[in-house]
């Protein structure tokens, strides 16, 4: 929620009315995010990350350059779009394979109409889990984009704070100026943790509509196993084509994983991408609620000198909102690069093909692609995170 302060000054509704087209809905309902369908193996505690350091070690009658980067920064983690890209067809195929396979399934069988009725069921499940991979990659791939039109609009705003010859100046938030940089600043992190909130929503819903795919896959894959036998038997004395039983859990392993050769199907991707992004909120909203804590006080008790803290010059903050925007700009050009990979490996092949799903299959795999991120995102942010701490890193970029 946007806390106003009382007695506010004209400028802070300017504000309001510049950010107002961007703000969304407040999601009051608290969500978690664990594993409802089957528990899965704990991922050991990440490594501290560079930028996590650099938010444990400020001071607390200032506020860093760091706590104002470092949520930010955390939630660009969200944009792993290239996976719904793939999931997205590869489940899209699911229904194209497991129609062909139904044509297999003898008319006359007494076993059939339950065989058909299970594979309906799962069908009608895999397309609709494939139009909400579709929803929720669309909502990430927002995120990037958003961040950066919001890092805009406070750039804009922190520039007619001082003209630029004042801008290597400290200010105390008690001060008119160092007031007025600490309430723009809060007012982009309470729409920040907005944001979070609508995420946070968005995940446990796609969350909820991964988890009733697993049940139908276990579902059918329940119905194969009590049918196979008797169908197989069937086939055998009446002298007719049986149902191809091997097809169709081959199918069925694909989303699941093969427990001893490949351990990570579609399903543990999805899963994991959903806790992945559960923790990157988590630790956003952490750092953004500390960071709000400490405007509010600073800007609602001026006269109590101890909660009252060192401003960054603006120099530094300007700085810091450029790089974050040329990253977000990064973001999305990375997305879409990769997205016009997997059409161009798609292109020509035939729906549900093995060729396909070797398509498929090479980017959710992330054999050159995820070692090329990574290491990309990690010499960025390090990159940032070092010039953000470098006194004077040199003249900023003119953006503006």
């Amino acid at each position: 929620m946007i806390h106003y302060l009382e007695d506010e000054a004209p400028w802070r509704s300017k504000i309001g009315e510049a950010y107002g087209h961007l703000e969304k809905p407040v999601v009051d309902t608290e969500t978690e995010i664990d594993d409802i369908v089957y528990k899965r193996e704990r991922k050991p505690p990440p490594s501290l990350k560079s930028e996590d350091l650099i938010w444990d070690e400020f001071r607390s009658n200032e506020i860093s350059i760091g706590e104002f980067k470092s949520p930010v920064l955390r939630l660009s983690d969200l944009n792993t779009v290239y996976y719904f890209d793939a999931l997205q067809v590869a489940y899209t195929d699911v229904r194209y394979t497991i129609n062909k396979l139904t044509e297999n399934i003898p008319g006359i069988s007494e076993h059939g109409p339950l065989l058909i009725s299970g594979i309906k069921k799962f069908r009608d499940n895999a397309w609709k889990l494939s139009q909400a991979i579709g929803g929720y990659r669309k909502s990430t791939y927002q995120v990037p984009g958003r961040l950066k039109q919001r890092c805009k609009v406070l750039r804009k705003e922190l520039i007619k704070v001082k003209p630029k010859d004042k801008w290597i100046v400290t200010y105390r938030s008690n001060s008119p100026t160092g007031k007025r940089i600490a309430e723009l600043w809060l007012y982009f992190f309470e729409m920040l943790g907005n944001d979070v909130k609508d995420i946070h929503e968005k995940t446990y819903e796609f969350k909820m509509e991964v988890a009733e795919a697993i049940q139908e896959r276990r579902d059918l894959q329940n119905i194969l196993r009590a049918l196979e036998p008797r169908m197989s038997k069937e086939a055998q004395k009446r002298k007719w084509d049986n149902f191809d039983f091997e097809k169709a859990y081959q199918l069925l392993q694909r989303l699941s994983g093969k427990v001893d050769i490949d351990p990570k199907g579609y399903e543990d991707l999805l899963l994991s991408r959903i806790t992945d992004t559960h923790e990157v909120l988590s630790t956003a909203d952490s750092q953004i609620k500390s960071v709000i804590e400490k405007l509010r006080k600073s800007i609602d008790q001026p006269e109590n000198l101890s909660e009252t803290i060192d401003v960054p010059p603006l120099t530094e903050q300007i700085k810091v909102i450029n790089e974050l925007i040329e990253g977000f700009e990064g973001e999305v050009a990375w997305a879409d690069a990769k997205k016009e990979e997997l059409e161009k490996r798609l292109q020509g092949k035939v729906q549900g093909s093995q060729e396909r799903i070797i398509a498929y299959d090479y980017v959710l795999g992330g054999h050159d692609w995820e070692a090329e991120r990574k290491n990309l995102e990690k010499q960025e942010r390090e990159r940032m995170l070092d010039q953000s701490w470098a006194p004077g890193g040199g003249p900023i970029d003119d953006y503006y």
